[in-house]
């Protein structure tokens, strides 16, 4: 594997451009949301660590800063790593986007993050920090868009 951010996986059997990043998401499966990390993305899928054990084949909405809510497929399982599908592309300039070093906001006296694969409503004060850090990313995503048309034209 390649120390690049962004490397070939062609090599490794896979078709598209994969970001290494550390993000903190929300995996939602029968509608009870889990803390993630996700270690790569593509515009087709993520691979990410979850500490609660899933099935290849589960069907998982996974909640991503800067992209949004995106319905994927658990395709494969070394957990507590996983390899998710989404089952629509997202836009490579999304993915492009993602700042990995800006996805976690923290009050003061509030631990960074919670553990992968923990219910999120048993950690009320790291919410906090997660809904802070969307509307900054969701600002940022917008202005990177913005920006991405007025090049077009």
């Amino acid at each position: 594997m390649s120390c690049n951010p962004l490397y070939d996986q062609e090599s490794e059997n896979r078709g598209a451009l994969r970001r290494a990043v550390t993000l903190s998401g929300t995996l939602r499966q029968g509608g009870v949301p889990f803390e993630i990390v996700i270690e790569d993305i593509s515009r087709g899928g993520v691979r990410a660590r979850c500490e609660t054990p899933l099935a290849t084949g589960s069907k998982v909405t996974i909640g991503i800063v800067g992209v949004g809510r995106v319905d994927a497929e658990v395709v494969w399982a070394n957990h507590p790593v996983y390899g998710f599908s989404f089952d629509k592309e997202v836009p490579a300039t999304i993915v492009h986007s993602i700042r990995p070093a800006d996805n976690i906001a923290t009050f003061p006296g509030e631990a960074v993050g919670v553990s992968a694969g923990q219910p999120l409503i048993e950690h009320g004060g790291s919410a906090r920090g997660v809904l802070v850090s969307l509307s900054l990313a969701v600002g940022e995503t917008l202005a990177a868009l913005v920006e991405g048309a007025r090049g077009r034209s």
